[in-house]
């Protein structure tokens, strides 16, 4: 799938808006948006999938070898992504509580698969970093740089999201300023909004660097 310049751009005019608008977007929305498996988690989840589903057909379709080495890291990496949103299949099952402001509770602690996850994710990631070294995929990355669409510009809106949602669940030091008086509720929403924007900066990202591999096979 490839998408011309103006529908990069229009997808990173929504992630700004998104940053722009999140405090009144907080107040505005009902506090269930911000649930797990609620409107805005199940929204992140289509755009992981979907990433995934278009990475997928890029390796199939892509006849450059080393095209491919780049296509099949971008698919374990939304792969992982998308089963992080779901709390490692977590919010599968029915919630262990459930409270009216900030929805149900999906333990991963609950699954009888919980000791392989962190070893599978971290062999994983390993993976990717073997992958990214023996097959050279960082001349994947400079040739991105030498074509001037390395996509810089989303990994920071990406980045912002990340320290946004970071930020509102008050981890690492973090907090958000001027929310004394958000809820808990209003506070979820912001992180999940905040996530959402990241996963739509990273998908933005993807369809920029598929434009861009198109284009150069095509000159080739």
């Amino acid at each position: 799938m490839t998408i011309n310049k103006q529908g990069i751009t229009l997808l990173r005019v929504i992630i700004m808006l998104i940053y722009v608008l999140l405090y009144p977007m907080a107040w505005f929305f009902p506090v269930q948006f911000g649930w797990e498996n609620g409107l805005f988690e199940n929204t992140q989840l289509a755009v992981c999938f979907v990433g995934f589903a278009l990475a997928t057909y890029a390796f199939y379709y892509e006849k450059r070898c080393d095209l491919r080495w780049f296509w099949t890291m971008i698919m374990v990496i939304w792969f992982i992504m998308f089963w992080r949103e779901l709390s490692w299949g977590a919010c599968l099952y029915p919630p262990t509580t459930m409270n009216t402001e900030t929805g149900g509770a999906y333990p991963s602690s609950s699954l009888w698969y919980k000791p392989i996850i962190h070893p599978l994710l971290w062999a994983l990631l390993a993976a990717i970093v073997l992958v990214f070294f023996v097959k050279r995929q960082y001349r994947t990355v400079t040739m991105l740089w030498r074509e001037k669409q390395f996509p810089l510009v989303e990994f920071i809106l990406a980045a912002i999201g990340a320290l946004i949602s970071t930020a509102s669940e008050g981890h690492m030091h973090l907090s958000l300023p001027w929310v004394n008086g958000f809820s808990e509720g209003q506070m979820q929403i912001m992180e999940e909004l905040a996530e959402l924007a990241m996963y739509l900066a990273l998908f933005t990202a993807q369809l920029r660097v598929s434009r861009t591999f198109k284009k150069i096979t095509f000159v080739r």
